[in-house]
């Protein structure tokens, strides 16, 4: 989470590098699958989904007994640090506070832990 807010604290000529690094680290063929979502929209769902994911797998050993409860929790942990890191970027120069930001965070976040759900679920039935 310290790393988001870090990166989220750069102003936007700045963060847009890192952006760029990250497209250029794609093959070629995933970044042009990719255009007609704008790419910041993709990396704000997959760093979302991965800390959603990282949550529910520090929140798991509480939540074992309770199954309704896991996929609650990381989600809304994500999505709140979300809207946060939305409202944080309102106050730096050249970013913005972006509703469609915090939509693909949530989308993301809900990805995340709808697969492992379903890996889950699949364990449990192979057993």
């Amino acid at each position: 989470m310290t790393t988001i807010w870090l990166s989220s604290a750069r102003p936007w000529p700045d963060a847009a590098g890192l952006l760029g690094d990250l497209l250029a680290w794609m093959p070629r063929w995933v970044a042009a699958g990719l255009h007609w979502v704008p790419a910041d929209k993709w990396v704000h769902a997959g760093i979302y989904g991965l800390l959603a994911g990282l949550w529910w797998w520090a929140l798991l050993p509480r939540h074992a007994d309770r199954p309704w409860a896991e996929p609650g929790w990381p989600w809304l942990v994500a999505v709140a640090f979300g809207a946060l890191d939305e409202v944080h970027q309102g106050f730096v120069p050249g970013r913005s506070r972006d509703p469609v930001d915090w939509l693909a965070d949530a989308i993301g976040a809900a990805l995340a832990v709808a697969i492992v759900v379903l890996v889950r679920r699949r364990r449990v039935a192979a057993a």
